[in-house]
C-alpha cells in the first residue's frame, strides 16, 4: 500500500508576507543608514546642518568646507579606526600579505603592464592622431 502523500510546505501566503516584511525591513534600515551617513557628513564637514536632506551635493559640501576642516575630519577618521581596521582581530600587521605573495602580485602587474601600455598607445595613435580629413565635393552626389 502506497502511504498517503502530504503536504509538507508552509503556506504560499505566509512565504510571501515573510518576504514582504524581509523587503520591506531591508528598505527602511537602509533608508535609515542613508541618513545617518548624511548627517554624520553634514556634521563633519559643516554644510547645511538645518536639514539633512537638502540638495547640496556631498562634493559640493566638502568642496565649500576649509582644508583645515577636511584635514581635521581625516585625522579623526584614522583615530578612530587605529589600530583595527575591520574588527578587533584584525590589525594593519597581521593582515599583510607574505612576501612571496607580494612578490609574485608585483610580477603579475609588470607583466601586465608591457603588455597593456603598448597595446593602449596603439590605441591612442590610431584614433587619437590628427589626420586630415576627407572632404566631400559638394558636387558630388551619392550613388
Amino acid at each position: 500500500m502506497e502511504a498517503p502523500a502530504t503536504n509538507s510546505r508552509k503556506p504560499h501566503w505566509l512565504t510571501l508576507s515573510a518576504v514582504t516584511v524581509a523587503v520591506g525591513a531591508s528598505g527602511i534600515g537602509g533608508m535609515a543608514l542613508g541618513r545617518l551617513l548624511h548627517f554624520i557628513q553634514h556634521l563633519a564637514y559643516g554644510y547645511d546642518l538645518h536639514s539633512i536632506v537638502s540638495h547640496e551635493s556631498f562634493v559640493e559640501g566638502v568642496s565649500a568646507a576649509s582644508p583645515v576642516r577636511r584635514l581635521v575630519t581625516l585625522c579623526t577618521w584614522g583615530v578612530a579606526q587605529y589600530p583595527y581596521l575591520v574588527r578587533p582581530g584584525i590589525t594593519i600587521v597581521n593582515s599583510a600579505a607574505p612576501s612571496n605573495i607580494v612578490s609574485d602580485l608585483v610580477i603579475a602587474v609588470a607583466v601586465g603592464a608591457l603588455i597593456l601600455i603598448p597595446s593602449l598607445i596603439l590605441l591612442l595613435l590610431v584614433f587619437k592622431t590628427h589626420r586630415e580629413s576627407i572632404s566631400v565635393d559638394a558636387y558630388t552626389t551619392p550613388v
